[in-house]
């Protein structure tokens, strides 16, 4: 299961991309893709303007592309502004071959940026369309983020009218992109990891290491637990 989930909120200068890490990875000729591979999904430009995130086959291919994105080779925010990707299309029409179309071959992405320091979310269709978003998903966990959200929504509805809701702030944010992936991951036993791409007016924080950090530390404290048991 892959699942790629943005979220800007309105009220709320920030911008983030999260993540699970387990690739879907092509194989040597003849043979079938690879699963259930560990590895990120989400890459942080080299000038730190923008990040992005890919659902699709991953190989040698979407690699490069992705490294032209990353590098600036691909003019991402000539790209944003004019809602047109084409390199993105033309690298899927390649993808489908001269017979029948193989649409599991196709890769979509999701990309966070702060120019002009307004941090933004975009979805890049295969087909070349890049729309703006307020929130969105793709990959197959894609369907239980959007339950995920509807629920957030029907809670923030009651509360508006109770007349209890409070002021959006980072840290709701932070913690709803987490927990989504957390709960798209709870119908696939495959699925693991998790990684997050941040980005304010005015800077751009990559959290990968801050939540294997946290996991190490979990495997840390029960390891020391079994040790220490009689």
């Amino acid at each position: 299961m892959t699942t790629i989930f943005g979220l800007k909120h309105p009220q709320v200068n920030l911008a983030i991309l999260a993540a699970d890490m387990q690739t879907t990875s092509l194989g040597s000729e003849n043979q079938a893709p690879t699963k259930y591979l560990e590895g990120r999904k989400l890459w942080l430009a080299n000038n730190e303007m923008y990040a992005f995130g890919h659902s699709g086959l991953r190989d040698d291919a979407l690699n490069a592309l992705a490294e032209s994105m990353k590098s600036g080779n691909i003019d991402i925010e000539k790209v944003l502004t004019e809602g047109k990707f084409p390199q993105l299309r033309e690298f899927n029409l390649s993808r489908l071959g001269d017979k029948i179309p193989d649409l599991n071959k196709l890769s979509s992405f999701l990309i966070i940026s702060r120019y002009k320091n307004n941090p933004a979310l975009h979805t890049c269709f295969p087909l070349g369309a890049v729309e703006p978003r307020t929130w969105t998903q793709i990959g197959s966990g894609g369907d239980r983020v959007e339950e995920y959200m509807n629920s957030l929504i029907v809670m923030s509805n009651a509360r508006t009218y109770l007349n209890t809701t409070n002021p959006v702030n980072r840290d709701d944010i932070v913690r709803v992109g987490l927990e989504a992936i957390r709960y798209a991951q709870g119908i696939d036993i495959y699925s693991s990891g998790i990684d997050m791409i941040a980005l304010t007016p005015d800077s751009s924080i990559d959290c990968f290491k801050l939540l294997q950090e946290d996991f190490d530390k979990k495997i840390q404290s029960v390891q020391d637990r079994i040790k220490a048991a009689k």
